[in-house]
């Protein structure tokens, strides 16, 4: 412990944003685990009328990777206490992390037949 905080004070701000980074992953692995996920997974919007943001891992504290636009899709793997994994392309790789449950649409197993997914009918094509 006490070599620990010396390197985290050694090394700065980069040190501790390392450590809360790890301490998010391996919460994030944990989680991953426990929970049962979506078979096959879920087809999910983005409803949250500023953006969500997404994290590394199942915490606010979690790093923010990147902010999801409403009305983007992602991939959902599981639910567990308020959030959801997700999958995602962050800086052009495929990847998991975490969201508010409360900023998700979760629509359909991808796939399925879902009224979100029908084209629109024009007005004008109506008897």
């Amino acid at each position: 412990m006490r070599i620990a905080l010396l390197l985290a004070l050694a090394v700065g701000c980069h040190g501790c944003a390392w450590a809360q980074d790890k301490r998010c992953e391996q919460l994030s692995q944990a989680w991953a685990k426990a929970e049962p996920g979506f078979n096959p997974s879920l087809e999910a919007k983005v409803v949250a009328p500023q953006g969500l943001p997404v994290h590394l891992g199942p915490d606010r504290s979690c790093p923010t990777l990147k902010t999801l636009a409403r009305g983007e899709f992602v991939t959902a793997y599981a639910v567990r206490k308020g959030w959801v994994q997700v999958g995602l392309l962050v800086n052009g790789d495929w990847g998991s992390a975490w969201v508010a449950e409360a900023g998700l649409e979760l629509i359909a197993p991808y796939g399925a037949d879902h009224p979100s997914r029908q084209p629109a009918q024009a007005a004008s094509a109506s008897p």
